[in-house]
């Protein structure tokens, strides 16, 4: 990974740790009219940005999946329970 795009990853990765908020916007870090403005930078952050959303969206799923998974355990478990 370049050096120049880790503050964008530990941004994408705390934005991730945090995720109680999914559409949080992340902002760039540059603004377009700054003479500093970096278009490829500003692309590769917007594809991270994507990224982040879906690994988001995936935690998410796989959440509820646990939980689902936990439940039925839990129920197995109370009808083996009861056939005892």
């Amino acid at each position: 990974m370049p050096v120049s795009l880790a503050p964008q990853v530990m941004e994408i990765a705390r934005y991730l740790d945090g995720q109680d908020n999914m559409y949080r916007k992340l902002e760039p870090f540059e603004d377009e009219d700054s003479p500093d403005y970096d278009c490829a930078k500003e692309m590769e952050f917007r594809y991270l940005h994507c990224c982040a959303e879906r690994l988001g969206w995936e935690k998410k799923q796989l959440q509820r999946e646990v939980e689902s998974l936990k439940a039925q355990l839990k129920s197995a478990k109370k009808q083996r329970l009861r056939a005892l």
